[in-house]
């Protein structure tokens, strides 16, 4: 009895994987665009995976963690793909970073039921960085106020040494 239910289950794995359509998004390759291409310190940051191919399976992140400079991107694909996920793209949100270098890293993880294996792959691994804020710039003034300083220096130079001009010897 047992090797008959070992038998048949061979035979059933055996008729499922050949059967199977492979999952786009994990057989192209995948290519990310950050956008921001670069953010600032504190601007959320969106990944945007794609595989080149005009749909392709991509469902919501099942999690996305960031350990100190790396973030993770966890994709859990099941046996089947609901039409909601096949698309051309899909923006995963980051979150915002302070100023420095990042690595992303996304993995493919197939949930199999028993006796077949889960197991997760990564299938992009990239870098983006992220800008420390610019300081602030004194803004230019416009023609009419430096002129309307310099004319108010002139007046109170010239209101200053009058009265000196204007002493008599004695």
């Amino acid at each position: 009895m047992t090797r008959l239910n070992t038998l048949l289950i061979g035979f059933a794995g055996l008729v499922c994987a050949s059967g199977a359509v492979p999952l786009r998004a994990a057989t192209h390759p995948v290519v990310v665009q950050f956008r921001p291409a670069l953010p600032l310190a504190g601007q959320t940051v969106t990944a945007r995976l794609s595989n080149g191919q005009s749909k392709a399976c991509w469902p919501p992140a099942t999690s996305i963690t960031r350990d100190n400079a790396t973030v993770t991107i966890n994709l859990d694909y099941d046996d089947a793909c609901p039409s909601q996920y096949q698309t051309p793209f899909r923006d995963y949100v980051l979150g915002g970073f302070p100023a420095g270098t990042y690595n992303l890293l996304v993995m493919s993880c197939s949930n199999n039921p028993p006796p077949f294996p889960s197991e997760c792959n990564v299938v992009l691994r990239s870098s983006f960085g992220v800008l420390a804020p610019p300081l602030l710039d004194p803004a230019p003034l416009s023609p009419w106020v430096s002129v309307f300083l310099l004319g108010g220096l002139a007046a109170a130079t010239a209101l200053h040494l009058r009265p000196v001009r204007c002493r008599r010897r004695t």
